[in-house]
């Protein structure tokens, strides 16, 4: 079972990868350095896509940057889900 500590690092590093400001797309969430929203790579996925297809399509967001932003979110998630049932 994840603790606090682990879900907080899983947020720190999520918050290094993705950035939101209201001042950009008025706040939805993006890649940090690009203007590419996170909810797109998601949207790609669930349709059916391949990563690779997302990273083709946005090659300013980086493989890192999409599968950090896709373990953590899981992970952050899962604790959620745990947490919801204790």
């Amino acid at each position: 079972m994840m603790t606090q500590s682990n879900d907080s690092a899983n947020i720190a590093e999520l918050d290094s990868v993705v950035h939101s400001a209201p001042d950009m797309l008025g706040g939805i969430p993006v890649f940090i350095g690009t203007n590419v929203p996170v909810r797109k790579m998601f949207d790609m996925l669930i349709a059916g896509y391949h990563l690779d297809v997302f990273l083709h399509e946005y090659p300013e967001v980086s493989r890192k940057q999409a599968v950090t932003a896709l373990r953590r979110s899981g992970e952050i998630l899962a604790r959620k889900a745990c947490s919801n049932t204790e």
